[in-house]
């Protein structure tokens, strides 16, 4: 019976064929693991956009409503600036973006409505640009201050920032610095227990600031990657309990042998405009690092981040770190321009 084997090959030349289709087979499957991962990536990017859509519903049913208009003229900009009004945008970062719109707009004799929607969207994308910025982990441990006014949601939020670090595969400790309200230690205790997160917690003082600085030490003991530093909850209208912040922030710098630190305000989305004098406060008083908005659940309407975006009423610009869109603790998503942009305009 003859060879299916060329005469001339040898024993070395198959070994070298074997070797070869078998480095072909593995680049293929290597091929199709890739393109599985890209698909799940595909589909999760798409779920995560999904999500934020309907975070922002309020405002995007408003604004598709008026985007799926048929006839145009020089009267849809004061329609559309009274929807960017009502959607937190605020007066004059709303009256700035109708004037970019009708100086591109309105010297031709005719535009398309998709025009019109594409032109906004690249606008609220560059100035929303300058809000984005990612959390680095540059040494350990990396801590991060969480402060913000009554009711703005700051414990549920703690909940999902410990998340975010723990799908990091970071370690992660809770410091119940709320020494004014027993059920919030609690609370804590109870979403470290569910989540597996250590919680520090120290009887016996209504002292913050020594809970703090015994709690950066535990967990610097503990050698965890990442302190998150709960603190009560206050108006910020009042002085003392703001000063009470700068003595903590004080205690921070000790504990932590003078490294930086990040020290975030939560705000709740659904506040609207009312943020801006929060911020300013919190800012003026112990100077905020980044922004957690929180309660972007379909009932906010998230112009709010245009206003401090563009900077009005001597509003600094500071970066959003991350939003959270419901109730469980993995509906945290990092703050990117364009995607929230898009989920606004249904793009």
């Amino acid at each position: 019976m003859k060879s299916k084997f060329n005469k001339n090959v040898n024993s070395n030349n198959i070994l070298e064929l074997e070797e070869k289709i078998l480095k072909e087979d593995s680049i293929n499957e290597q091929n199709q693991e890739n393109a599985n991962s890209e698909k799940h990536n595909d589909d999760n990017k798409y779920s995560i956009f999904k999500s934020l859509r309907k975070s922002l519903s309020n405002t995007s049913s408003n604004l598709n409503r008026f985007f799926r208009r048929s006839t145009i003229d020089e009267s849809i900009f004061e329609e559309l600036e009274s929807i960017l009004i009502m959607s937190d945008v605020g007066f004059e970062a709303s009256s700035d973006i109708i004037n970019l719109l009708k100086s591109k707009f309105l010297k031709s004799s005719s535009f398309d409505i998709k025009e019109v929607k594409n032109e906004l969207y690249a606008i609220l994308t560059d100035r929303l640009k300058v809000l984005e910025s990612k959390i680095h982990i540059n040494h350990k441990p990396s801590i991060f201050f969480i402060v913000g006014a009554n009711g703005v949601g700051k414990t549920t939020s703690i909940c999902k920032i410990a998340s975010y670090f723990k799908s990091l595969k970071l370690t992660v400790l809770l410091v119940a610095a709320d020494t004014f309200r027993a059920a919030a230690v609690d609370q804590l205790q109870k979403l470290g227990d569910i989540n597996n997160i250590m919680v520090y917690s120290k009887t016996g003082t209504q002292d913050p600031s020594s809970v703090v600085f015994d709690g950066i030490n535990f967990g610097r003991a503990k050698n965890v990657d990442v302190i998150i530093i709960d603190s009560a909850g206050r108006l910020p209208s009042n002085i003392n309990l703001m000063n009470e912040l700068t003595k903590i922030k004080k205690v921070i710098s000790k504990a932590n042998n003078g490294n930086p630190y990040e020290t975030i305000l939560v705000i709740d989305a659904n506040s609207g405009q009312n943020n801006i004098a929060q911020i300013l406060s919190f800012d003026n008083h112990i100077g905020i690092s980044g922004l957690f908005v929180a309660k972007l659940d379909g009932t906010a309407k998230g112009g709010i981040l245009v206003s401090v975006a563009y900077g009005k009423n001597n509003i600094r610009k500071i970066p959003v770190y991350w939003i959270g869109i419901g109730e469980n603790k993995n509906d945290i998503l990092s703050f990117v321009a364009k995607d929230f942009v898009a989920a606004i305009l249904d793009k």
